[in-house]
């Protein structure tokens, strides 16, 4: 199935390149090891769970945004990675506005549609 899923990415990243539009690619689980990392330090017991290695995906497929979630963690992620900006706003765990919350609504970028 992942591989699948990594074959659909391919094909609509390169049907897209024609294209003069943002490329965002969405994601359950983190498409890097390096949402991780950015949390935990280089610890790679959980990271199999966790996260996939879609690099060079996101390099060669030429996307400006990557979003993902799963990773459960109490603050926002906000990276760059081969050009793209990468973010998470994990902490859907919590509530917004609820004391003692991390969860907060944050302003990445506006695209024009």
């Amino acid at each position: 199935m992942h591989r699948d899923d990594v074959r659909f990415i391919e094909q609509e990243s390169h049907r897209l390149s024609s294209r003069e539009n943002y490329k965002v690619l969405l994601t359950h689980h983190s498409p890097t090891k390096r949402s991780l990392w950015k949390y935990d330090g280089h610890k790679p017991t959980y990271d199999a769970f966790d996260a996939t290695d879609l690099e060079s995906l996101i390099k060669l497929g030429g996307f400006n945004i990557v979003f993902h979630g799963h990773i459960h963690r109490d603050v926002p992620l906000i990276e760059n990675i081969h050009g793209a900006l990468l973010a998470s706003n994990p902490a859907g765990c919590g509530e917004i506005g609820k004391e003692g919350s991390n969860y907060r609504l944050i302003k990445l970028a506006s695209i024009p549609v």
